[in-house]
């Protein structure tokens, strides 16, 4: 599939409610077991997609596909041979976007199982609801596994999404706040590319940190208008100060762990550097914020107002 091809209405596919009685025109000797995974988080339908196809986040934050080689990626689709399991098994997943909100996903267990996934996202009144069905499909000769492998995709649904949860409510929480990001139409391209997505709100005037109020060890996180910031006192009586959210997708930095003058970005393992100002470099800049120490004061405003 070529950029040109990239349109997810030539896309011809079952829909979820046909996919049994198709599963079963495979004839007698097919046997079929479903499962199901269902979780309501209060989010935007836009980022449990952005979530689900930022597929670099899962060997961070899941500990799970942790070797995986994208042989073809497109906007609605990739395909990768992929690494599972504690035997480190080989396996070809591949997963394509139909539709807004309708993913499906399949890979074969050890060449004798087929494994269909349905991932639906639908809006609802609080939020969305988010629901992975999946069909199993082997001889019925090895209908024996179909059971065990049953249990452990609703133990690995049940586990990942609740790990996502957070990372999916922290996007609503900055959307609350007045951040937008550049994947909010994601697809398989745009939610996999390391770069600065967070569109951060304006900051207007100028503001005040006392610097003698905040601890003088670890981390402060305070408000500068509708922005956030991680202010750090250094025994040297030098100060750093990082954005208290990842400029990558939003994850809140005060969860990473502190590498020197480095914040370690616990959704993607990318490292932020911290602006540090003394009084030899009492300026500086992150982004479009200015910084300069004032006497015992930080002083904050946007070079854009």
């Amino acid at each position: 599939m070529n950029d040109n091809q990239n349109s997810w209405d030539e896309i011809k596919y079952n829909e979820p409610e046909n996919l049994l009685s198709a599963f079963k025109s495979l004839g007698r000797s097919v046997a079929i077991t479903t499962g199901s995974h269902v979780i309501e988080p209060s989010c935007q339908v836009r980022d449990c997609e952005w979530n689900h196809m930022d597929q670099l986040h899962r060997p961070c934050l899941h500990g799970t596909y942790q070797e995986s080689l994208r042989l073809l990626k497109s906007r609605p689709f990739t395909l990768s041979l992929t690494r599972v399991g504690r035997l480190k098994w080989l396996t070809l997943v591949s997963d394509v976007k139909l539709k807004t909100g309708l993913f499906y996903q399949s890979f074969t267990l050890f060449n004798i199982i087929y494994v269909h996934m349905v991932i639906e996202v639908k809006p609802t009144e609080g939020g969305s609801k988010s629901n992975c069905t999946w069909y199993l499909v082997s001889h019925p000769l090895f209908k024996f596994l179909h059971g065990w492998l049953n249990r452990r995709l609703y133990r690995l649904n049940e586990v990942q999404r609740k790990q996502d949860s957070p990372v999916i409510l922290q996007r609503a929480l900055l959307r609350s706040k007045g951040y937008s990001f550049g994947s909010d139409n994601p697809d398989f391209i745009n939610s996999n590319v390391l770069t600065s997505n967070v569109i951060f709100p304006k900051l207007s005037g100028t503001h005040r940190i006392a610097l003698p109020s905040l601890r003088s060890s670890g981390l402060n996180e305070v408000s500068v208008g509708p922005l956030d910031l991680l202010v750090r006192r250094n025994p040297d009586e030098s100060t750093t100060v990082w954005p208290a959210v990842c400029p990558h997708e939003g994850a809140p930095l005060k969860e990473g762990q502190v590498l020197n003058n480095h914040i370690l970005c616990r959704w993607h393992h990318l490292k932020q550097k911290g602006l540090e100002l003394s009084s030899r470099k009492p300026q500086g800049s992150l982004g479009t914020l200015q910084f300069k120490l004032d006497g015992e004061e930080l002083m904050i405003f946007s070079s854009e107002s």
